[in-house]
């Protein structure tokens, strides 16, 4: 593990993480960020960092503001504040999930509560999907799964509810929550699990259960913001779109490379945009971008083909008013493009950036490990 800190250091240098601005010589003094949250209220960046100090960094203008005592320990995976902002989330390399109570008065101490195996340690083969860790719309629980299927759910105050394993976990965009945080859907090789969002039981009654059926194995997933629809990307480019009343078929569409077909080419990422008009998809190998009219599934803007990547995802993300739609390969190292689609537009792209966290018109981003605050448009705030 101590090897692979080393590794993470080398790599974050070579990007060129040592030149650091100067409202953020505040921050850790070895730091490469490799994480980072935006607070419900936007005034507060969490960034993770790899030696693993994690800090709150201010949103206006970069400079650090609380140094939490005890860090993650080892590099970050992710970080998430709970959407009453009152708790931050944090797991490392190690596979150790830990909670922080933030104080009211950021001059005093945070209390933190360290919660063993929420995931064994991090593994080479498990990139470039890792872990995902995400807490339910009403903050009252936290789900982490990892690439091997590994999945725990636990309280806001640090208890563990459940622990089970997915089977035939393709990517970590397979287990998701309903828009009330009532359920949490699982994909299961070609099947859509439902458990019960408070205890994470399997769900053996009601109109959903067993519906959910695909052709091939489903590998990403996304629910509509505002209609009760969940969209299943799938391991031969095809796209299926269920109600989320009655578990039927709604409409279907295939998405494959336009230029060079390819058998291992899959769904890689899905996300609606924030007011459900819009569907953004990437296709993993030769890699393209395409925005869908959500009830035709015909193509409204395609990106160039971004090339071919090991095999590795292109992750999407709307901002938050929906006029840009923000795509990057998914462990940072490519570039990150953002783009307001329509006829003939053309991406704007940043070197060596992640694809950014929002918390309404508040983003952060790392840019060849430094931390910078983004808008919607993707100007640097600092």
């Amino acid at each position: 593990m101590q090897r692979l800190q080393i590794l993470i250091s080398v790599l974050c240098a070579l990007l060129g993480a040592a030149n650091y601005p100067s409202n953020q010589e505040s921050n850790p003094a070895s730091a490469c960020a490799l994480a980072v949250a935006v607070s419900p209220d936007g005034s507060l960046i969490a960034a993770g960092y790899d030696g693993g100090d994690v800090a709150l960094l201010d949103a206006t203008d970069g400079e650090r503001v609380y140094l939490f005592a005890q860090g993650l320990g080892f590099a970050p995976w992710a970080l998430a504040f709970s959407p009453d902002g009152r708790r931050l989330a944090g797991i490392g390399h190690d596979g150790r999930l830990r909670l922080w109570t933030l104080p009211g008065n950021l001059e005093e101490n945070a209390t933190s509560t360290e919660l063993l195996n929420a995931v064994p340690a991090w593994e080479w083969d498990s990139w470039p999907f890792g872990i995902t860790m995400t807490w339910s719309p009403t903050g009252r629980r936290l789900v982490v799964a990892d690439h091997d299927g590994r999945v725990s759910l636990w309280t806001s105050s640090g208890d563990v509810v459940k622990r089970w394993n997915q089977n035939d976990p393709a990517t970590d965009e397979t287990v998701i929550w309903t828009r009330d945080g009532s359920l949490l859907l699982i994909a299961e090789g070609p099947l859509v699990q439902l458990r019960d969002g408070v205890w994470g039981e399997l769900r053996s009654e009601g109109a959903l259960v067993g519906k959910i059926r695909c052709p091939q194995r489903v590998v990403a997933m996304a629910i509509h913001p505002r209609e009760d629809l969940l969209v299943t990307g799938h391991a031969d480019c095809r796209l299926m779109v269920w109600s989320l009343r009655t578990g039927d078929l709604v409409t279907e569409g295939y998405f494959r490379d336009p230029v060079m077909q390819e058998k291992s080419d899959e769904i890689a990422s899905i996300a609606y945009s924030p007011a459900g008009d819009r569907l953004g998809i990437s296709i993993r190998e030769g890699c393209f971008v395409f925005v869908l009219d959500p009830k035709r599934l015909t193509s409204v803007w395609s990106s160039e083909w971004l090339g071919a990547h090991f095999g590795e995802a292109v992750r999407i993300l709307w901002s938050p008013n929906g006029a840009r739609l923000w795509f990057a390969f998914e462990c940072g190292s490519g570039d990150l493009y953002w783009v307001a689609p329509k006829d003939n537009a053309e991406p704007k792209s940043r070197e060596n950036t992640n694809v950014p966290t929002f918390c309404g018109e508040v983003g952060a981003i790392i840019t060849g490990g430094t931390v910078h605050a983004v808008t919607a448009e993707g100007v640097l705030k600092w």
